[in-house]
């Protein structure tokens, strides 16, 4: 090591990728908003309180109609909004 210069530790992470469910799926909507960060659960494929609330706050951000239903509308953002 040359004076003057720190060498600054290494971290190893490992991250396991899966497969989404289909976007069209409540469980699908709950993994892409937990991807863009509006849904901070695990992915159960529930339409419950914080899946609601999850997308009625994408909803607001991107000008839909809120009502936290997965909609056509919603459902369109959502998959262009994540990519997939």
């Amino acid at each position: 090591m040359k004076k003057g210069i720190q060498q600054l530790p290494t971290h190893r992470y490992v991250v396991a990728l899966k497969p989404l469910d289909p976007p069209d799926t409540v469980k699908g909507a709950q993994q892409r908003l937990r991807h863009l960060g509006y849904y901070f659960r695990t992915p159960n494929g529930e339409l419950d309180g914080p899946t609601q609330h999850a997308i009625e706050e994408f909803q607001r951000r991107h000008a839909l109609v809120v009502n936290g239903q997965l909609d056509d509308a919603t459902r369109a953002k959502l998959n262009d909004a994540h990519g997939h």
